[in-house]
């Protein structure tokens, strides 16, 4: 029977230890290199939602306002539902309006995406922010004379802080009931080894 050799490698926060040999290349790295990977997901962090605040997932969406109507057809969840038949549209605010997305867990996110609505009212003067006790919101994304039409655009965040509350705040847009098609958030993950 052949002799099997092992080699054990004893890695810490500080060093690389028990190498084969220590002057030689290595595919060796320390704890804290590990412990700070991550990865940028390109898939959106909300799933279909088909209602406000009943949402198996645990997600809840609010809005400022909501355009008044007997169906469902504008409530604020449809932008996260991926169909462009319903929208949310406010129910006559043309500045100083909101949408809200309160998410089950902190997440920290590197882009977001926006469509506007169908009927090609545009908003143009936004922000996104985030927050974890709806009192202090910082300030991710400052859209002034951004327009969003009725096509998907995105947009890089650079933030190294983790949210479970985002807010677009919209100070001005066109027409008399504005609002959007589609919004959605893409999470920064963390890399586990193990």
């Amino acid at each position: 029977m052949p002799v099997q050799y092992f080699l054990l490698i004893l890695i810490c926060d500080k060093y690389v230890v028990n190498l084969h040999d220590p002057k030689a290349a290595q595919d060796a790295a320390t704890k804290s290199y590990v412990d700070t990977r991550y990865i940028m997901n390109s898939v959106s962090f909300v799933p279909n939602l088909f209602s406000n605040n009943r949402n198996k997932s645990g997600f809840v969406v609010s809005a400022s306002s909501e355009k008044s109507t007997n169906d469902k057809s504008f409530s604020a969840y449809n932008v996260f539902n991926n169909t462009r038949i319903n929208e949310w549209c406010t129910d006559g605010e043309s500045s100083n309006f909101w949408i809200q997305l309160q998410c089950p867990q902190s997440i920290r996110i590197h882009k977001f995406a926006l469509r506007g609505l169908n009927s090609g009212e545009r908003i143009y003067d936004w922000k996104l922010c985030g927050s974890n006790d709806h009192d202090i919101w910082d300030d991710l994304y400052m859209g002034v004379n951004t327009y969003i039409d009725n096509t998907i655009s995105f947009f890089n965040v650079n933030t190294s802080m983790e949210y479970n509350n985002y807010r677009l705040f919209i100070f001005n847009a066109e027409g008399t009931n504005p609002g959007l098609s589609c919004w959605q958030i893409y999470a920064v993950d963390k890399i586990l080894c193990g």
